[in-house]
């Protein structure tokens, strides 16, 4: 019974393995900001940007004071690949923000947005 229910949670997690982060990010942006003040502006230009969605954007702390994913709190339509902003404090004391999403829909509703915080190095398609 103990490796029946191994072998199931070791399948279960091989299926979600993969995400939008396993593909080089789709565009790029960097802030003289902190870490901190930078996401702290994305989430409240997403939130205000995106209102018409009534989906929430949050930050999850992937590493603290170093990495932290931006996204929406639930997924925006069925069937669309998630949306994630990773952002990640440079050793110059500024943050470096990445777009990872498959959709046109991530970049529609991130694209515009993220310019009020930093400033854009690499646009999608380059």
């Amino acid at each position: 019974m103990k490796h029946a229910l191994a072998l199931t949670a070791c399948l279960a997690l091989a299926g979600c393995a993969g995400t939008a982060l396993d593909d080089a990010p789709e565009a790029a942006w960097t802030s003289a900001r902190s870490l901190d003040d930078t996401v702290s502006c994305v989430v409240a230009a997403l939130n205000i940007g995106n209102a018409s969605y009534s989906v929430p954007w949050s930050a999850r702390i992937i590493s603290p004071g170093k990495v932290y994913d931006v996204r929406p709190e639930r997924q925006l339509v069925a069937g669309h690949d998630p949306v994630i902003l990773r952002a990640t404090a440079l050793d110059t004391g500024g943050t470096r923000l990445q777009l990872h999403s498959t959709g046109l829909l991530g970049r529609n509703l991130v694209t515009p947005h993220v310019g009020q915080c930093a400033e854009m190095v690499r646009p999608l398609g380059s």
